[in-house]
Parts: structure tokens; sequence; C-alpha cells
């Protein structure tokens, strides 16, 4: 159940992104939008930023991982995989609300999306 509640969380916090900024947005409003309790979220997360920060660490890792089976196709001589290439446009396109969110708030989540990104490990090849 735990994976299910914390999808339905994530599904919310998307929704409720369609109609205001993620800073807007509040705990209460994320349950009664997912049909959880307090006590589930509270299972799953300390706190809202908690939360905030895991479903960007989370989008962070899946795109790390598409990105990394982009790279693992990619041959000098061909150049990169263009279904595979495609399918990172598609899911990018499919999650454009979650993005908009990580790239254009500014004060709430600098400090959240920073440190979701580095625990993510995404950047950790390019890091020396």
């Amino acid at each position: 159940m735990k994976v299910r509640s914390r999808n339905e969380f994530r599904k919310a916090l998307i929704e409720m992104l369609e109609k205001k900024p993620v800073e807007k947005i509040s705990v209460t409003e994320i349950l009664e939008q997912s049909g959880y309790s307090r006590s589930s979220f509270y299972r799953n997360y300390v706190d809202y930023y908690d939360f905030v920060e895991s479903v960007i660490r989370d989008e962070a890792e899946t795109l790390a991982s598409m990105l990394g089976e982009l790279m693992k196709h990619y041959r000098v001589e061909s150049g990169l995989n263009k279904s595979v290439l495609c399918g990172i446009m598609e899911h990018v396109y499919e999650e454009r609300v979650l993005y908009h969110m990580i790239f254009t708030a500014q004060n709430f989540l600098s400090s959240v999306t920073a440190r979701a990104l580095i625990s993510s490990g995404v950047f950790s090849p390019y890091l020396l």
C-alpha cells in the first residue's frame, strides 16, 4: 500500500500544480485530492518539503536512468538512438507540469530541488 499511496500523493501534487504554484499547495489539499489520510502521508514523508523533494528526486532518477540507457546505445559512427531519445522526450512532455515546477519555482524549491538532484545521483558522473 505504501507505493500506491506515494503514487497517489504524487498524482495529487501534479493535479494541484496545474492550478497553483507548489509553495501555495498544502498537505491538506494533497490529502483531499488523493483521498488518503494525514497519517498515511506522514508515514511516507517527514513534511511537505520532504514530499516535494522525494517527487523531484524520483523524477531525477527516472530521467537519469533514461539518459543512461540513451548513452549505453550511443555509437560515435551512428549517433544517438532515436527511439530512446524520442522516449525521453515523450516522458518529459508527459511530466511537463512537474518540470515546469522544477524549473520555475523560486525560493521554495531552490534548496529542495538542489538537495533532491544531488541525492538522486543524477550529476554524480559529472562531479569531481
